[in-house]
C-alpha cells in the first residue's frame, strides 16, 4: 500500500468529472471540443495532423491540444480543424494541399497554427476542403479548395489564405457542406453558392454557382447548418427545412428523392438545434429532445439500430440535450449538465471511448484525465507496446536496469495488477477498457508509464 501513495510524488493528477465539455465540432474522422475551462481537446484520426497534437498517430481518448486556455469556438472538416480564440484570433491544422488551412502555404500542420494577425474574427465554419469565417464587422471571408465555386469570389482559384467575399457587411451566419456554401445576412435572407450537383444550393436548379446566389425571398431564415450533400435551416417561426441528396432519407421529408428547393419537413414548430453529416441529420426540439434521422448504416442515428430513416426519430427519451455535431458518420452531443456523448462509427477512435467499436446509442465521453509528469532517470526509459492494446503489453527498457516491482493502476487509482518479476511481457486481457497507469520500479527508483487498453 505504501508504494501505491507514493505515486503522489511522481504524479500530478487531476480528477474531472465528466461535467466539463462547452463545445462540440465533429470532423470526418476525428472530433474537436472545448471544456468549460477553455482548454482544447481532441481525438480520432490524426493521419493529417488534424487533431493537433504535433503527431500523425490516432488517438482514441480525448487528447489536450496545447496549454492555451482561451479556445472559444471550433470547426472541424474531412482532415482539417479551424479554431477561434477569445482574442479574435483564427487558428487552423491539418490536411493543406487545398490552402485550407489558411496560412498561405500548402504544407498540411498538425499544431494549430494562427491564419494571419487579425483578431477580428468572429465566426467559422468548416467545409469539405474550404472554410467561411465572418468578421467583427460582419464582412464574409473564405478560402481553400474552389471546384465548384465553392469560396464565392467568381472564380474556380484556390485561395491559401483568407479573401473578402464581396463588399456586404451584413453576413450573420455561415455553414459550409462538402463542396457549397450558404450563409445567412442580418435581414433574414438565405445565400448559397458553390457545388449543386444535388440542388443543396436550393435555388430550384443543379447548376453549381461560383458567386453568392439569393434563396427565394424569405426575409425569415434563422439558422442554417451543412451535411455533405444537403443543407438544412430552421426558421423564425421554428419549422425545420431541407434540400439536396436525400439518397438514405437525410432530408427527413419522408421519402429518398433530392430537393432543389427548401422543402418543409413535417408541420412541428419547435426545432431549436440542427446538425449534418454524411447522408444523415441531428437536431434537438425547445424541449431539449433530441432527433435523428438518414442514414444510420454505422448507428450514427443513435437509435439502437443500424436501419436508416427518411424521418426525424425520436433518440431516447431524455430532455436535457443542448448542442449537437454530426462528423463523416459519427455523431456527438452535450447535455445541460455539461456531459458529452457520442455514437456510431468509431473505426479510429472519433468517439473518444478508448475503443475502436461502433457504437449504436449514446455513450459518455469521460471528461476524467490523469496528467503525468514523467521523470527520466539517467537513461533509465521504458517504452510500452503495443499501445493500445487488448491482449499483452511488451515492456522495453532502454537503461538496461532489471525492473524488480511493477504495479499496475486505473483512472481512480485501484490497484488492478501487481506482479515482482522481471518478465517484459504482461498479460491484460482481463482488464477493462480504458486508460491506465504502469508503475514500473527498477534500481529503486519508480518510473510511470500510461497505456490503454482496448
Amino acid at each position: 500500500m505504501k508504494s501505491i501513495f507514493s505515486i503522489l510524488l511522481f504524479f500530478v493528477v487531476s480528477q474531472i468529472n465528466g461535467q466539463c465539455w462547452k463545445s462540440i465540432a465533429g470532423g470526418g474522422l476525428h472530433s474537436i471540443a472545448i471544456k468549460t475551462d477553455g482548454t482544447l481537446w481532441a481525438w480520432g484520426y490524426n493521419g493529417q495532423g488534424e487533431i493537433g497534437d504535433g503527431t500523425l498517430i490516432d488517438k482514441s481518448l480525448p487528447t489536450q491540444i496545447s496549454t492555451s486556455t482561451n479556445w472559444q469556438s471550433i470547426a472541424g472538416s474531412y482532415a482539417h480543424s479551424l479554431g477561434l480564440k477569445t482574442n479574435g484570433t483564427l487558428w487552423g491544422w491539418g490536411y493543406n494541399s487545398y490552402g485550407q488551412v489558411g496560412d498561405g502555404t500548402y504544407t498540411s500542420k498538425a499544431i494549430p497554427t494562427q491564419i494571419g494577425i487579425d483578431n477580428n474574427w468572429k465566426l467559422i465554419s468548416c467545409g469539405g476542403y474550404h472554410n467561411l469565417a465572418i468578421k467583427a464587422n460582419g464582412t464574409l471571408w473564405a478560402w481553400g479548395r474552389n471546384n465548384f465555386g465553392e469560396i464565392g469570389d467568381g472564380t474556380n482559384t484556390i485561395r491559401n489564405i483568407p479573401i473578402q467575399i464581396g463588399s456586404s457587411s451584413n453576413w450573420l451566419s455561415i455553414a459550409c457542406g462538402y463542396g457549397h456554401s450558404l450563409a445567412i445576412k442580418t435581414d433574414g435572407t438565405l445565400w448559397a453558392w458553390g457545388d449543386n450537383t444535388d440542388g443543396q444550393l436550393g435555388d430550384g436548379t443543379n447548376v453549381s454557382k461560383n458567386t453568392p446566389v439569393q434563396i427565394g425571398t424569405g426575409n425569415n431564415w434563422k439558422l442554417i447548418v451543412y451535411a455533405s450533400g444537403h443543407s438544412l435551416a430552421i426558421k423564425t417561426d421554428g419549422t425545420l427545412w431541407a434540400w439536396g441528396d436525400n439518397y438514405f432519407g437525410g432530408l427527413g421529408d419522408g421519402t429518398n428523392i433530392s430537393k432543389n428547393l427548401p422543402t418543409q419537413i413535417g408541420t412541428d414548430n419547435n426545432w431549436l438545434a440542427i446538425a449534418g453529416g454524411y447522408r444523415y441529420s441531428l437536431a434537438i426540439k425547445t424541449d431539449s429532445t433530441l432527433w435523428s434521422w438518414g442514414e444510420n448504416i454505422q448507428g450514427q442515428l443513435g437509435d439502437g439500430t443500424n436501419i436508416s430513416n427518411n424521418s426525424p426519430q425520436q433518440v431516447g427519451t431524455y430532455t436535457n440535450w443542448c448542442a449537437i455535431t454530426g462528423g463523416g458518420s459519427h455523431s456527438s452531443a452535450i447535455r445541460a449538465d455539461s456531459t458529452m456523448w457520442a455514437w456510431g462509427a468509431n473505426q479510429k477512435g472519433q468517439l473518444g471511448d478508448g475503443t475502436l467499436i461502433d457504437k449504436y446509442t449514446p455513450i459518455s465521453v469521460t471528461c476524467q484525465v490523469i496528467g503525468i509528469e514523467e521523470y527520466l532517470y539517467n537513461s533509465n526509459f521504458h517504452l510500452i507496446y503495443p499501445n493500445p492494446s487488448s491482449k499483452i503489453i511488451h515492456i522495453q527498457n532502454f537503461g538496461g536496469n532489471a525492473i524488480s516491482d511493477l504495479v499496475i493502476i486505473d483512472v481512480i487509482g485501484r490497484k488492478v495488477l501487481e506482479q515482482k518479476e522481471t518478465t517484459s511481457e504482461i498479460d491484460i486481457e482481463h482488464l477493462n477498457k480504458g486508460v491506465y497507469q504502469i508503475l514500473i520500479t527498477s534500481e529503486g527508483k519508480m518510473h510511470p508509464c500510461k497505456f490503454i487498453k482496448q
